[in-house]
């Protein structure tokens, strides 16, 4: 399933590689290339960029899964737009081994950190588990290794904010997310080694916890 809104720019990046758990991925300023996929696996990509229409600044979201259909262990992807806006958060995720990487092209530093464990709420009375993030608006995911990848927008005080004030924070149950292409539907609890990833598309930061 794929969440896209995007807009004209012409930008120019430097194409510089970026390694971490087995991955690498690259940027040239048209499309992202990631190394070190599964050959013929499958990689889950997800992104919030910023773009500007003259005066208007416009969020750009990507949540797709992409195969590597040749087996050469690389998958490059080239958005509906033609370009990669510079003011971007990556999270990529290899389906099978679970290997991922976050970053953004070069020129943009991303800030990124751990999820505290506590912010995943255990659900009560036969409600959904769910994960309550500070923000006013976030690309949430969770994914679960060789099964699915899930992922939603949520906004503070919005009809998916399951705590329905407007308090600077998000509580996100897990079966409000969306499956993409080829996932079963959601999860009702989490499991061991369970990935949740959370983009602030305000600050452009980035959140990951591995349930443990």
């Amino acid at each position: 399933m794929r969440f896209l809104l995007a807009c004209l720019a012409i930008i120019v990046l430097a194409s510089v590689p970026c390694h971490a758990d087995g991955l690498e991925v690259s940027y040239d300023g048209e499309s992202v290339t990631v190394g070190g996929v599964t050959p013929f696996g499958t990689i889950a990509l997800f992104s919030v960029g910023k773009t500007m229409e003259g005066w208007a600044r416009n969020t750009r979201f990507i949540a797709e899964q992409i195969v590597d259909a040749d087996g050469d262990g690389v998958v490059t992807y080239t958005p509906d737009s033609g370009f990669i806006p510079r003011r971007s958060v990556w999270a990529i995720v290899d389906v099978e081994t679970g290997n991922r990487i976050t970053s953004s092209p070069p020129g943009f530093r991303l800030a990124r950190a751990e999820l505290p464990a506590q912010l995943l709420i255990p659900g009560t009375g036969g409600e959904s588990d769910s994960v309550d993030l500070p923000g006013r608006s976030l690309l949430v995911i969770v994914g679960r290794r060789s099964q699915g990848f899930w992922a939603q927008r949520v906004s503070d005080g919005g009809v998916l904010d399951a705590d329905g004030d407007h308090d600077g924070s998000v509580r996100v149950p897990l079966d409000a997310l969306f499956p993409l292409e080829g996932s079963p539907p959601p999860p009702t609890s989490f499991q061991r080694w369970d990935l949740v990833v959370a983009i602030d598309t305000d600050a452009m930061a980035l959140w990951w916890h591995l349930v443990r």
